[in-house]
C-alpha cells in the first residue's frame, strides 16, 4: 500500500511516501525558510558578469539569485526599450528554477514556466514536446498533433513551448486543452500585473512541496494521511482544485492516544535517511558522504567472508546495494553527481547486469536520474536532477 503521510513539527511540515512497511521519500517544508522554487518575482539587476554571460539579480531586499544571460531575448523587463541589453537597476520578471544549495545563491531564469497536471506551459520556447515515458507511439503523435492544432488556434502567431505530461495519456485530450487554456491564460495575468508592481513583488508561488509532490508521485497512491487539521483543509482545497480524482484518499486520522509521527515511526526514518552508513541484510553496507562537488557513495563486504563462490557473493551483495542507493538517493533527495564504488567484480557479465538493474531502478524515480557510464576504476557516475534542498541541509 502506498500513503502519503502529513505530519507537522514545531518548524517544518513533512511529507512522507510509505510503501510496503517503509519510507521511500521524504519532503519538508520548513515553516521558516521555504522553499522559493517556482516563484515568479519582480527582480532587479544589480550586476552584469559579462565574462560568463550572466546577472545578478536581487529577488527580495537582500536575497540575490544568479540569472543566466545567454537567453537574454526571452526575459520580461518592464522598462526601457525591449531591443537594448539589459543593464544595472533594470526591473524583470524571473522565475527560482533551482533553490539556493549550500553557499550557492538561488537559480531564476527568464522562462516562465507554469506547470499543471497534463501539460507544462513554457514562455521564451516553442513547439510541442510529448513526454517520453508514453511508449505507445502514436498516441504519442496524435497528442502532438492535437495539442500543435489547438495552440495555433489559441494564439495565432504566439508561440510557446508546451510539454505534453504522462498524465495526459489517460484522459480525454479535452481535459488536457481545458488545462491549457487556463495555464496560458494565467501567464497572460502576470504579464498584465507585472508592471504595475512594485520591485520585489511576488507574482506568482507554487503550493508547497508537501502539497505539490502529492500530483508528482509516480506510484499510485491509496490514502493521504494526516492528523493535523490545518493541512487536512490545505490538502483538501489543493485536490479539489489540481487532482479532484485524489480528494476521496484523503483522510484525518484523530486518534489522540498515538500520534501519526509515532504510529509510523517518524524519527527513526529520518534519523536513517541522515546517517551516512547503511547496514544491508546480507552483511555489507553502503557508506553515504554527500561532498561540495558530488555525492560519494562506497559499497564494503563489511561482514561478509571471502572464500568460495566470492564472485558471486559479490554480485549479489552490489545487486542488493544498488537497490538501496536507488531508495536513498530518493529518500535523502540527494542530488547532482554521484560517484559509486561498488565492490569489485571480475566478470563483465556481472558488471553489465549491475549496470542495467541499477538503470531501471533509477527510472522509477520521480526526479530524473541517469547512470552515465561505470569509469576505468569501476567507478559508477550517477547524475540526479537538482530540484529542492537535500534533506540534511534542512534538519
Amino acid at each position: 500500500m502506498n500513503k502519503r503521510i502529513l505530519v507537522e513539527k514545531e518548524s517544518y511540515v513533512l511529507s512522507g511516501l510509505w510503501q510496503d512497511g517503509q519510507m521511500i521519500q521524504f519532503d519538508i517544508e520548513k515553516r521558516t525558510n521555504p522553499s522559493l522554487l517556482g516563484t515568479v518575482y519582480v527582480a532587479k539587476v544589480k550586476k552584469i558578469a559579462a565574462n560568463i554571460q550572466a546577472a545578478f539579480v536581487e529577488l527580495e531586499e537582500g536575497k540575490q539569485a544568479y540569472l543566466s544571460l545567454r537567453d537574454a531575448d526571452t526575459i520580461i523587463r518592464l522598462h526601457g526599450s525591449p531591443d537594448r541589453p539589459i543593464q544595472q537597476e533594470d526591473e524583470v520578471v524571473v522565475q527560482v528554477s533551482r533553490d539556493a544549495v549550500k553557499t550557492k545563491d538561488p537559480v531564476v531564469t527568464g522562462k516562465i514556466t507554469l506547470t499543471g497536471k497534463y501539460v507544462v506551459v513554457i514562455h521564451g520556447e516553442s513547439g510541442v514536446c510529448v513526454s517520453a515515458k508514453i511508449s505507445d507511439l502514436e498516441q504519442k503523435r496524435e497528442l502532438r498533433q492535437e495539442t500543435e492544432r489547438f495552440l495555433e488556434q489559441l494564439l495565432g502567431k504566439r508561440t510557446f513551448g508546451v510539454i505534453v505530461r504522462t498524465d495526459a495519456s489517460q484522459v480525454p485530450f479535452e481535459k488536457t486543452a481545458r488545462e491549457l487554456e487556463c495555464l496560458l491564460k494565467q501567464y497572460d495575468h502576470l504579464c498584465r500585473i507585472a508592471p504595475f508592481r512594485t520591485c520585489y513583488s511576488r507574482l506568482y508561488e507554487l503550493p508547497p512541496p508537501y502539497l505539490t509532490t502529492l500530483g508528482e508521485t509516480k506510484e499510485k497512491l491509496d490514502q493521504i494521511v494526516t492528523d493535523s487539521p490545518q493541512i487536512y483543509q490545505e490538502t483538501a482545497a489543493f485536490l479539489e482544485r489540481y487532482d479532484p480524482e485524489k480528494r476521496s484518499l484523503l483522510t484525518l486520522y484523530e486518534e489522540r492516544m498515538v500520534s501519526l509521527w509515532t504510529l509510523y515511526a517518524m524519527q527513526k526514518w529520518l534519523d536513517m535517511a541522515l546517517a551516512p552508513k547503511v547496514w544491508l541484510k546480507s552483511g555489507g553496507s553502503v557508506v553515504i558522504q554527500p561532498t561540495e562537488a558530488l555525492v560519494a557513495i562506497d559499497v564494503n563486504s563489511a561482514k561478509a567472508v571471502a572464500g568460495k563462490g566470492t564472485e558471486e557473493t559479490f554480485f549479489r551483495m552490489n545487486m542488493e546495494a544498488a537497490k538501496e542507493i536507488a531508495r536513498q538517493l530518493r529518500l535523502r533527495n540527494l542530488s547532482g553527481i554521484i560517484l559509486v564504488d561498488f565492490i569489485n567484480m571480475k566478470e563483465p557479465k556481472h558488471r553489465q547486469e549491475l549496470m542495467r538493474y541499477l538503470g531501471e531502478l533509477l527510472a522509477q524515480d520521480p526526479v530524473k536520474a541517469v547512470v552515465v557510464d561505470m569509469t576505468r576504476l569501476n567507478l559508477v557516475e550517477i547524475t540526479r536532477k537538482r530540484i529542492r534542498k537535500p534533506i540534511y541541509e534542512l534538519l
